[in-house]
């Protein structure tokens, strides 16, 4: 079965030529890893298909970044870029500034990695893209520019209420309600977590729910603040309908040491 094809102009290419499918395009990571990827490009470019080549650049970069082999993931992302921004593809580009700024990321190199992500928020705003401006303000949360971060989950609210998109909006409040917690603001927070519940039981995800519990939990319990940390930790089991009865006992067990460690801190 063929899999589903990449969307902007390279989908819209490979869509054109039969001939080259995903599977001689894209190589998947289990065969990467033991042979060269570069033996498979060639036949892309028999085609005439230069954003199909861009494609399978996208996806080796990303089979590098997921190995940590952040140079080479790097060199296959730039090799990508350049066909992308050769060809105008802006939908198909746009991610790969985002990944190359995580990798700069990842190598504390803040500096670059906020200019890559500059160059990919006037295309997640152009395209109007929710999803995409909420990935950006994930990774300012990440480098504790928590201004960036709320501003951005702001337009990507507007964007996600403009479009009746209820799931994104869900989304949006998560990203929102975790930033407060990072700055140990939990009475934002569970405003904003609030506004999750809402639309997580409007639409019976209880599950979601119970995942923006134990998130506000493990943000605080890493500053150290147990009773907010065991408290949020109940209320995830709470809206975890189907969690095993090992799984209710850890929580209640999480719960208690909690507790005994609020006590001791102080």
């Amino acid at each position: 079965m063929q899999p589903a094809l990449p969307r902007g102009r390279a989908g819209f290419f490979l869509s054109l030529n039969p001939g080259v499918t995903i599977e001689s395009s894209f190589i998947p990571s289990a065969t990467l890893f033991n042979r060269p990827a570069p033996r498979f490009l060639p036949g892309v470019y028999k085609q005439g298909n230069e954003l199909g080549a861009a494609y399978t650049y996208h996806q080796l970069g990303r089979v590098a970044e997921e190995q940590r082999d952040y140079d080479t993931a790097e060199t296959w992302y730039r090799k990508a870029v350049e066909s992308y921004e050769k060809y105008g593809d802006e939908f198909s580009v746009a991610p790969i500034y985002l990944y190359l700024g995580q990798i700069a990321q990842a190598r504390q190199d803040i500096g670059t990695a906020e200019l890559w992500h500059r160059k990919a928020l006037p295309i997640y705003e152009k395209l109007g893209d929710a999803q995409g401006l909420l990935s950006l303000a994930a990774a300012a949360g990440e480098r504790r520019d928590f201004e960036t971060a709320e501003r951005l989950c702001r337009k990507s609210l507007d964007l996600a209420k403009a479009k009746k998109d209820e799931q994104s909006e869900a989304h949006t409040y998560h990203q929102l309600s975790c930033i407060a917690a990072e700055q140990q603001d939990y009475d934002t927070a569970e405003q904003w977590f609030r506004r999750v519940l809402e639309i997580d039981e409007k639409h019976g995800k209880t599950n979601g729910a119970a995942w923006t519990c134990y998130t506000l939990g493990q943000i605080a319990q890493k500053h150290r603040d147990f009773g907010i940390a065991g408290k949020w930790f109940r209320k995830s089991l709470k809206f975890n309908e189907q969690a095993t009865w090992w799984g209710r006992l850890s929580f209640y067990v999480r719960s208690w040491c909690h507790q005994c460690l609020r006590v001791f801190s102080k």
